[in-house]
């Protein structure tokens, strides 16, 4: 059961990956010279994409269950739901 609750997790941060990324196309259409926070912010996503899904495998490896710190990850990975931005919570200001 515990690996169902690891999953949802990383799912989790996959669509809040997903949001930022249509949430930066939102803000490239809206502000100018915007291409260099974007990249970056892209960047910072990609990297913590490709580590949430690196500690999903560890959780899911044969140790998981007995390693505490894994225990913590596992906290921390089902507290993403409480991250990720509510729709409408965005403002767009185009001139």
């Amino acid at each position: 059961m515990e690996g169902l609750g690891a999953a949802a997790s990383t799912i989790a941060v996959v669509e809040l990956a997903a949001k930022v990324a249509s949430l930066c196309l939102e803000y490239y259409s809206a502000v100018k010279n915007a291409r260099a926070d974007i990249e970056r912010l892209r960047q910072h996503t990609d990297s913590l994409k490709t580590t949430v899904e690196g500690a999903q495998k560890l959780l899911q490896g044969p140790h998981g269950a007995r390693l505490e710190t894994s225990q913590k990850l596992h906290e921390a990975l089902n507290n993403t739901h409480s991250q990720r931005v509510p729709e409408g919570r965005i403002h767009r200001t185009k001139e």
